[in-house]
Order: C-alpha cells, then sequence, then structure tokens
C-alpha cells in the first residue's frame, strides 16, 4: 500500500457513516467533502492515481448523495469543472 492509499484508508476509518459524519442527519461537517471528492474523482486520474474509497466512505457518499440538494450541487459543480477542463482551461 503507497502513502496516498494509507491516508485514504487512515481517512475511511474517520468516517464511521450513521450514515453521516455525525449521526442520522446530514449535518455541517457533511458539506464540505462531497464536490472535494467529486473534484478528486475527475483529477486523480490526470496524475495516474485512482480514487478508491473504504467502505465507511463509500456508505458515506451514497447517503450524502441522496439528499436531493446536496445531488444537485455536486452534478453541478462536476459539470462545471469538466466544461471548464474541456474549454482549455484544465
Amino acid at each position: 500500500m503507497n502513502k496516498f492509499e494509507e491516508r485514504l484508508a487512515k481517512l475511511d476509518e474517520l468516517f464511521t457513516a450513521q450514515p453521516f459524519m455525525v449521526d442520522e442527519n446530514i449535518g455541517y461537517a457533511d458539506c464540505a467533502f462531497p464536490a472535494t471528492i467529486e473534484l478528486a474523482d475527475i483529477l486523480l486520474p490526470l496524475f495516474g492515481r485512482e480514487l478508491k474509497l473504504g467502505p465507511n466512505m463509500t456508505a458515506w457518499r451514497a447517503a450524502v448523495l441522496a439528499n436531493p440538494v446536496v445531488k444537485s450541487v455536486t452534478d453541478e459543480s462536476r459539470a462545471a469543472t469538466l466544461e471548464w477542463m474541456n474549454s482549455g482551461g484544465g
């Protein structure tokens, strides 16, 4: 396991999905990571890496993206990032 994979594994340990970071309700702690993970999905392959989320983060991500507001924002962010990259910005 390389350092990148070790760090992802360590992060997965912190995501003890309940199903959200703090409890059964979505909260502030859940707001920052969805867009960051979407960016990682897009950008890591450009650096020869793959985002392999552990079981805790996978369960958390599914729970967060089941929220229609979070899903719409992350979808919009992904589309804008891809558009920017395809326009020569990336």
